[in-house]
């Protein structure tokens, strides 16, 4: 059996395709057994890459070929080509909510699944009722209009992930939305050229080299993140003066600490008082929200930034935290009890007022609510 040109072709592409998703999955191994959504979804993405890239390559090496056979392969293989491009784009869907939100939601899957599922139902009816494409007589694949239909849609969904970014751009960060650039930019040249010239494999090797570059820009974000909690962590700091230095930014900052966490420590063990660590640090983003940016400042001290005109709005966090601790219990698989001293201060970051001198204020008044603390609870004036 001789290969054509094209067939050559595809093969090359395909293969450098596989080799990225292999390459990708071995480089981040640790990431993919982290149970989390983005986790899952870039896991899912890969998988699926490497699936197409071989369905693809097999259909371009027996296009054209003679036999019953060949021609059920055919249908098996494109069939598997067209159902693995919808479920890529509805994990790339999943993985922005989980990117965007922290989590997914069930309207997230809602609003995924249903169209994935008809999209599935369609392409599985596909050798019955042609839509997409047909394997002609002579054994060669042939595009029908579904598949422009197709591409359009799947054009259509990854240009509205970067409408998805302007639409929460007040809580999104712009390194996220340089993420999606390096994802999209590959794959939307790789679909259009495609799709605009017959026999050019491109489409897998172009979602391969996005997958990549995504790894890349989450990784580099990953300096801003504290691997304990998830949150962001004080190197973020320095990423937030840069941002606003020069934008007037009106602030509520909040600057918090865990009362007594060293007896935490202590009496119960690190692994405990790590566990009481995640558990506030959870607390305080159910709290906040996207109403603004929770931080791991140092050891059992957290930030939280909340970017809003709103007069107050710092005092308002404080009382719901407070509620939000009070509420808790001790049991057995936790015996401790959290409680926090907080200090709020409304600032305007800008090149005048830097964000040491925030720091710096917002400090003592934390330190003024723990003496407090230590005082009305009859301890040592050598607090934390």
């Amino acid at each position: 059996m001789q290969l054509s040109t094209i067939a050559a072709s595809a093969i090359g592409s395909n293969t450098v395709a596989l080799m990225l998703a292999v390459v990708s999955y071995l480089a981040c191994y640790r990431r993919f057994h982290k149970k989390t959504a983005t986790s899952a979804c870039l896991f899912l993405m890969l998988l699926l890459t490497g699936l197409s890239a071989v369905s693809d390559t097999i259909s371009s090496i027996l296009d054209g070929q003679p036999g019953n056979a060949v021609r059920i392969i055919l249908y098996i293989v494109n069939t598997c080509s067209f159902i693995t491009t919808v479920m890529l784009l509805t994990a790339w869907l999943l993985f922005l909510f989980a990117f965007f939100d922290g989590k997914l939601k069930k309207p997230h899957f809602l609003l995924t699944h249903i169209p994935m599922l008809v999209g599935i139902i369609l392409i599985l009816a596909n050798p019955f009722l042609p839509l997409f494409f047909t394997i002609t007589p002579e054994n060669t694949y042939l595009r029908l209009p579904g598949y422009y239909v197709l591409v359009v849609v799947e054009l259509a969904i990854l240009a509205s992930s970067i409408l998805y970014h302007f639409i929460d751009k007040r809580h999104a960060e712009p390194f996220q939305f340089y993420s999606m650039v390096i994802f999209l930019a590959p794959i939307l040249i790789g679909v259009i050229l495609q799709a605009c010239f017959y026999g050019v494999s491109l489409q897998w090797p172009s979602v391969a080299i996005g997958i990549v570059g995504l790894f890349l820009t989450i990784q580099n974000q990953s300096i801003y993140r504290d691997s304990l909690t998830g949150l962001y962590n004080r190197a973020y700091l320095t990423y937030l003066q840069q941002r606003y230095r020069l934008k007037n930014v009106s602030l509520a900052a909040i600057m918090i600490d865990l009362n007594d966490f060293k007896n935490i420590n202590d009496q119960f063990g690190h692994q405990m008082g790590d566990k009481a660590l995640i558990e506030a640090a959870r607390t305080f983003v159910s709290i906040v929200g996207k109403k603004g940016n929770v931080i791991r400042y140092a050891g059992d001290e957290f930030l939280i930034f909340i970017r809003s005109p709103e007069n107050e709005i710092g005092e308002t966090f404080i009382r719901q935290i407070n509620e939000a601790f009070a509420k808790q219990k001790q049991t057995e698989e936790r015996p401790y009890f959290l409680s926090v001293s907080m200090g709020c201060l409304e600032y305007r970051l800008n090149s005048s007022n830097s964000l040491d001198d925030l720091l710096f204020r917002i400090d003592e008044k934390m330190y003024e609510a723990k003496k407090r603390f230590h005082e009305s609870h009859h301890l040592s004036r050598q607090y934390e």
